[in-house]
Formats: C-alpha cells, sequence, structure tokens
C-alpha cells in the first residue's frame, strides 16, 4: 500500500475457502494529496493479481489531531472502472460525535429561545438499496429558511446534493404599515392573518389607533376562523386627523410604560433593543431601564452580535437584521454607562456571520429569508 508516493508497508493475509480476506492498515497522521495505491499479490510465484487505484476522502475535508475521524476511499481498475471489493464496517469503526438537539413536547408553546443557526449534523446517514435515508431534526425557532447539503459516498462514486427547509410561524398576522403620513390622509391599511399549520384555526382579534388616525371603515371580525392554510387580508380605513406631534406629546408618558412592558417580556433582541434605547433616554436612572440594559448585554452572542431577531421596522432580513440589531443595541449599551464598553467594543468588531467556518456531511445551517411581520 502507497499514499502520496509513501510505503505504507506490506500486510500478510490469508483468504478463507471462498478467496476473501480483510486487508486493514493505518494511514498516516497527515494527508497531502490522498492518492493511493493498493497492490495485491497471491503466492503462487510472485505474480501480480489486480493493480487498483485507490482514492482517500477524509470525512469533513480534514483529519483533526485528537479527534476521531473516518476516511471513504474510492477503488478502481486500471480500466477506470469501480473494483469489486467487500470492506467489513466492523474493522474500521470509531467513535462518533452525537449533535446536541432540544426536544420539545407536541403541546410546547414557547416562548421562543432557540435561535440555533445549525439546527442538524449528522456524520454517518447509511442509506438503503435505493440510496434513501431519513434524518430526523428540531428546526430552531427562528423565522428563516435552512439550508440542507447532504455529501455522500457509495460504489466508488461522490455526491452532493443541497435545499431549502422554511419554517414558519404556524399562525402570523402581517400589517404593512407606510413610512409616514400626513394630516388629511386616508390610508387602507392591508393587515394578513395566515393559518400555516394543518388545522383549523380560530383567532380572537382586536386592533386600537393613535390619535392621529381615525378608523371609518373595514377591518378585521373580532373572531376570525381560518381553514388550514388560509389566510386573509382585509383592509381597514384610516383618515389622518392628525400631525401627530400633538398625540406624541401627550402619550409620551404612556409611550416609555408600553417600552418598559416590552423590555420586560420580549425575548426578541431588536424590539429589546429599541425599548432599551427609549428607557436610557427617557427614563436613565429608572431601575426598569437598568434591568432592560441588562437583559439586552446578555442577549450578546459571544462572537458580539445579537442575533435571533424576528424583523425590523426595515423589513430588513438575513445579516442585514442581524446587522441592524446589533447596531441599536450598541447605541443603547454606550448609551447606558462605561461598564458596557467592552459589550460595545465587541459588538463593533463583530464579523460576518458568512465568514464564520461551516461543517461537512449532512448539515442544515440557516440562511435567513425574508422576515414576517
Amino acid at each position: 500500500m502507497t499514499l502520496d508516493g509513501a510505503d505504507l508497508g506490506r500486510v500478510p493475509v490469508t483468504s478463507d475457502a471462498e478467496g476473501n480476506a480483510a486487508v486493514t492498515f493505518s494511514l498516516p497522521r497527515a494527508i497531502q494529496r490522498g492518492d493511493g495505491l493498493l497492490t495485491v499479490l497471491v503466492d503462487d510465484g510472485g505474480v501480480t493479481l489486480h493493480d487498483l487505484q485507490l482514492a482517500l476522502y477524509p470525512e469533513g475535508g480534514d483529519l483533526v489531531a485528537g479527534l476521531p475521524g473516518r476516511v471513504y476511499f474510492a477503488a478502481k481498475t486500471p480500466l477506470d472502472k469501480p473494483a469489486d471489493g467487500v470492506v467489513d464496517p466492523l474493522c474500521c469503526t470509531v467513535p462518533e460525535r452525537e449533535f446536541a438537539q432540544p426536544s420539545y413536547g407536541d403541546d410546547h408553546a414557547g416562548p421562543r429561545t432557540d435561535f440555533r443557526e445549525t439546527v442538524a449534523w449528522r456524520s454517518r446517514l447509511t442509506t438503503d438499496a435505493r440510496g434513501k435515508g431519513e434524518l430526523v431534526f428540531t428546526l430552531s425557532d427562528a423565522v428563516t429558511s435552512f439550508k440542507v447539503t447532504a455529501e455522500g459516498t457509495g460504489a466508488g462514486r461522490l455526491g452532493h446534493g443541497e435545499a431549502l427547509v422554511q419554517s414558519k410561524k404556524p399562525v402570523s398576522l402581517a400589517v404593512k404599515l407606510p413610512l409616514e403620513v400626513s394630516a388629511g390622509d386616508h390610508l387602507r391599511l392591508p393587515v394578513t392573518v395566515a393559518n400555516d399549520t394543518d388545522q383549523p384555526y380560530r383567532a380572537e382579534l382586536a386592533a386600537s389607533f393613535g390619535k392621529a388616525f381615525a378608523a371609518t371603515g373595514g377591518g378585521l371580525a373580532p373572531s376570525l376562523a381560518l381553514a388550514p392554510r388560509e389566510r386573509r387580508s382585509p383592509f381597514y380605513e384610516l383618515d389622518v386627523v392628525g400631525d401627530g406631534r400633538e398625540a406624541g406629546e401627550h402619550d409620551l408618558a404612556a409611550e416609555v410604560d408600553r417600552q418598559r412592558r416590552s423590555a420586560a417580556t420580549t425575548r426578541d433582541p431588536y424590539l429589546l433593543a429599541l425599548a432599551s434605547n427609549v428607557l436610557v433616554a427617557q427614563a436613565p436612572g429608572d431601575d426598569a431601564t437598568r434591568r432592560a440594559v441588562q437583559r439586552l448585554a446578555a442577549m450578546q452572542a459571544p462572537a458580539g452580535a445579537f442575533p435571533g431577531a424576528d424583523h425590523s421596522i426595515t423589513r430588513s432580513g438575513g445579516e442585514a437584521l442581524a446587522i441592524e440589531t446589533t447596531s441599536l443595541a450598541a447605541l443603547a449599551l454606550m448609551a447606558a454607562g462605561r461598564e458596557h464598553a467592552p459589550a460595545v467594543r465587541s459588538a463593533t468588531a463583530t464579523r460576518s456571520p458568512s465568514t464564520r467556518p461551516g461543517r461537512a456531511r449532512s448539515s442544515c445551517t440557516s440562511a435567513r429569508s425574508p422576515p414576517t411581520p
């Protein structure tokens, strides 16, 4: 056996009554190219029985010192045909890394705290005679799309495939708000309620508007029955009766109270960053402000970013949403005091998620889709 031009030695074996024999050998610590040659000799005169071209493929791309690994190989004859042979899987087994997954019951209704970017990884998946295999995993709480990558080998050939798995909220409500309005405008405000489950769903709905608006018609019924996979988009008819400035001045205290409640209950880092900025500016010495800033700082990932946001007022998604959330969080922490300076420095030095190394083999990594408000 030779590998990358180096001789790995000779292994004497004895075949059984049917002429079968198993050959085992040790690979070197470092493999440069993975080009090997396996030569089999018989003992009756030293005649060469087969010359096999052997190519080795370390699982994951590289062998890492100190970590168990698996190496696949493809053997071909001098005519570039797959060589006949049988490999005993029990001869080469190694400890296999288990990918930790959360366990949720069928009645789990939240809160949403699981925002893993890699939701499944399997180092080895055995297929049936038709090449079909099954991998069962639990999605995270992120409303996004996950890229599934599968790589395999068999019969001397390699395979690679990719697909997308989309994650949605069971029931969602989306409101298409205009960026700005003026006094005297008339709005037809669309509100979409979607049931993305396989079961009927009945929703109880209520809506209220600020003093700058007067509802003149349309809207949602107090109770709405949705069939499986059904969505409805009624409109609210609204007149803009003020410029918003007087309403904002009168409602400032109420708005601060709303932000206090939001900061105490939300698990969305984007909403918590917005609330923290309001509280730091309007109530810097308040206990609720201190607790909001502490909750926000605790959501920072080790790399410095603030992942897990559902959507933003700018309708950004994916990496743009992560950057927007991290920027708002850094502003709030910066305004909250010098004790948060290390977190601010870490946030402003955050690497793009796309630069982080990934894994090979069967894996699912997130690639966020446009958000659902």
